[in-house]
């Protein structure tokens, strides 16, 4: 029973760890979202081609003319003015009208498809800065090791117990470690400044809570999220209602156009004033628009099998990726939990009973091992976050 009861507390704790985690990853990537100078400069693209897809979408300006013709021979007078308006056919400002719409929505769609991009990249970057938190932490609980195994060499060796060559050996492994923390802690610099310029060289949130190893949905589930909501399936349908509606301007473009106005001519003895009106005749100023516009429409229904295709398969193989690595980490942690005899091998050197090489060879299989767990933990976080990129 009492072991049941800490499964139960164990599980809580688990599920309350990773949704802190998941909020603070949720106020991070907002906080980049809001600084970050890519995010806002496609903001303004986005806004200036919005602006542009709004153009175009009324009758073109009306005319007016004057005329004063003085006679060639004589002291007449001939004065002349007039008004005049043209209008495309008028189901053609409804398909422009529609046009424009679905312009302005690729126009959302590609915006959102690169930030989403840049938060994706930031979430990555997040996942590599725990990964080497955690890294730094282990190298320096190696170097402290490799100092107090050193320490306890110099003694043995000031007191005849031990020869040189072993205390060299000691040295020469505290160096080591002693590098891999300074290795690490400039990887860590150099992540940490990437993260600073992606949040517009603002300091970011503590985001220590951040957890890398959380449970994958399952695949038909996070498949029809996938399908749903990912930003490069959006935009591949939208990319074929955007030439369907160009086709259709382009069909309503070929229709006739009209022209209305209002004249008036006056001489010394007449005076004549009046509407008139006029229509176009369409015959072949629109035909290789036609022709363009169809192949667009070709084209656009071909990019989306092509891009359904590419992400179908994208999908299955991160989610096969995801589901392996998930199964090497378990397998990893169980074997760490169950293999803590570092203790036993500090207690054995420091009592004589191996020698310094036999010390870190055993020590070196256990190191790997730990580092390749860590590694995984990494590898998973980024093939989920790619799964899961629609929900940035």
């Amino acid at each position: 029973m009492n072991k049941v009861k800490q499964k139960l507390i164990f599980i809580l704790l688990f599920v309350g760890f990773a949704a802190s985690g998941q909020d603070n990853m949720s106020v991070l990537l907002s906080s980049i979202e809001e600084n970050n100078p890519g995010i806002v400069s496609l903001r303004a693209q986005f806004d200036l081609e919005r602006a542009e897809a709004r153009t175009d979408l009324l009758p073109s300006n009306p005319t007016v003319e004057f005329g004063r013709f003085p006679a060639v021979n004589g002291t007449g007078v001939k004065s002349t003015w007039g008004v005049s308006q043209s209008f495309e056919f008028p189901t053609t400002y409804v398909k422009r009208s529609k046009f424009a719409k679905e312009s302005e929505l690729y126009s959302q769609l590609g915006f959102q498809l690169a930030r989403q991009e840049i938060l994706l990249e930031a979430k990555v970057a997040l996942f590599e800065q725990v990964y080497l938190k955690n890294m730094l932490a282990e190298a320096r609980r190696r170097e402290a090791l490799a100092k107090s195994i050193e320490s306890n060499v110099e003694r043995k060796v000031n007191a005849g117990h031990t020869s040189i060559l072993d205390l060299n050996n000691a040295r020469v492994r505290t160096a080591e470690s002693a590098q891999k923390v300074v290795e690490i802690e400039g990887l860590m610099k150099q992540n940490g400044y990437k993260l600073l310029a992606m949040n517009g060289m603002k300091p970011l949130p503590n985001y220590d809570t951040l957890i890398l190893q959380t449970t994958l949905p399952g695949r038909d589930s996070l498949l029809n999220a996938y399908s749903e909501r990912d930003m490069r399936f959006k935009q591949s349908d939208t990319y074929v209602n955007v030439a369907n509606a160009n086709l259709a301007v382009v069909r309503h473009s070929s229709l006739p156009e009209i022209e209305i106005g209002y004249e008036s001519e006056s001489t010394d003895s007449e005076h004549f004033q009046g509407f008139r009106a006029g229509i176009s005749i369409p015959l072949w100023g629109n035909v290789g628009n036609k022709r363009v516009a169809k192949a667009k429409v070709m084209a656009a229904s071909a990019y989306k099998v092509e891009m359904a295709y590419h992400l179908q398969i994208e999908f299955d193989q991160n989610y096969a990726m995801a589901q392996n690595l998930w199964e090497q980490l378990q397998t990893s942690k169980q074997a760490l939990a169950s293999y803590k005899n570092l203790s036993l091998l500090q207690k054995a050197v420091d009592l004589g009973e191996i020698s310094i090489g036999d010390f870190y060879t055993e020590a070196s299989f256990l190191y790997e091992f730990s580092d390749r767990s860590l590694e995984l933990e990494l590898e998973y976080a980024k093939v989920k976050a790619n799964l899961t990129r629609f929900e940035l």
